[in-house]
């Protein structure tokens, strides 16, 4: 899907947003990118806690690398996390860099809402081992 607007950015992130068994979301940038476009649609996806990979191939046609390093650079810059990847699709370091975050966001989601186990408690008085469940949610997002 080509997005060339606001309106058609907040249209089409919207509906990804609600796909529950969405794991990533790529955007492959092949050109010049208007960041300004896509930003504030993809601020509000991104809160769903799905992931985010921007890719860019390598290469100098359509200005490609101009439009991924923008579009980088802009979610840097207010805080958006993801996933910058700078390759060709026939290059096998590229695509395992592209399947390692899409893997972490599926296991991110499957264990979203779950227990696995319970950390901390101060067992017989001890206060080594002790962990806050703010904090691990913080940092792991989980």
């Amino acid at each position: 899907m080509v997005i060339a607007s606001r309106e058609e950015a907040r249209a089409c992130f919207s509906r990804f947003k609600k796909i529950d068994d969405l794991d990533t979301l790529i955007l492959f940038s092949g050109t010049w990118v208007w960041a300004a476009h896509l930003i504030p649609a993809l601020r509000d996806f991104a809160m769903s806690g799905k992931g985010v990979l921007l890719w860019t191939n390598s290469g100098s046609q359509g200005w490609r690398p101009v439009g991924g390093l923008v579009m980088h650079a802009g979610l840097k810059e207010v805080g958006i996390h993801h996933r910058f990847v700078y390759g060709a699709y026939d290059e096998p370091e590229t695509m395992a860099r592209i399947l390692a975050y899409c893997r972490a966001g599926h296991l991110k989601n499957d264990l979203n809402m779950s227990t696995v186990g319970v950390f901390g408690g101060r067992g017989m008085g001890q206060t080594c081992g002790v962990a806050d469940p703010s904090q691990w949610l913080r940092v792991f997002g989980v």
